[in-house]
């Protein structure tokens, strides 16, 4: 973060909040690579979410840890926020033991990288499953939820609150839908 300060229009963003943008991107790309018809028509949507979701949840705890990331393209290559994490807190030990370790994680951030970072706003081929995309996805954003959650170092309503994930009732069964993980789903009533 040199000497930017991470921001939604005029406020600063924290810590919480990042893992908040995290879970809801975590949502929405869930549900469309839940679609049937997700290779045609979301499958960029959904590539794009998960990296966003991935990648907010990183700054999370970079934030969280007052470690400086470089703003601009360096600033959105997963693999390399990891790196840093790893390499200026011993409390983010875990992006290499259970993350940076795994060959399949790294194969999937930096299909996500490529994507993100090389086709931004055009269609990219991807040589991930969408079964194994999915299921990667989700073991990420449990680990970065879970591990945010040790790192407070408390359990409390708070902490609750973090592992929650809001879900739309129309959108419950796309997020139930071959879930490998224990989420905890917090129903939101369709109006």
């Amino acid at each position: 973060m040199t000497d930017e300060i991470l921001k939604i229009g005029n406020n600063p963003v924290d810590a919480f909040s990042l893992i908040y943008i995290g879970k809801g991107s975590f949502v929405l790309a869930r549900t469309a690579l839940n679609y049937p018809m997700c290779m045609f028509t979301f499958w960029p949507t959904a590539i794009h979410l998960m990296h966003h979701s991935i990648e907010v949840c990183i700054k999370a705890f970079l934030l969280n840890e007052k470690i400086n990331y470089s703003f601009g393209a360096d600033g959105h290559k997963l693999i390399k926020l990891l790196k840093l994490g790893c390499q200026k807190s011993l409390k983010l030990s875990f992006f290499n033991d259970k993350i940076l370790s795994r060959d399949d994680f790294k194969g999937l951030l930096m299909e996500l990288d490529k994507s993100y970072n090389e086709n931004r706003y055009s269609f990219a081929g991807y040589s991930i499953k969408s079964e194994s995309l999915r299921d990667l996805f989700d073991e990420l954003i449990y680990i970065f939820i879970e591990n945010f959650c040790k790192l407070l170092g408390r359990e409390d309503r708070a902490t609750e609150q973090l592992r929650q994930i809001d879900v739309p009732e129309s959108l419950l069964p796309k997020m139930e839908y071959r879930q490998k993980q224990q989420f905890i789903f917090c129903v939101i009533q369709n109006e």
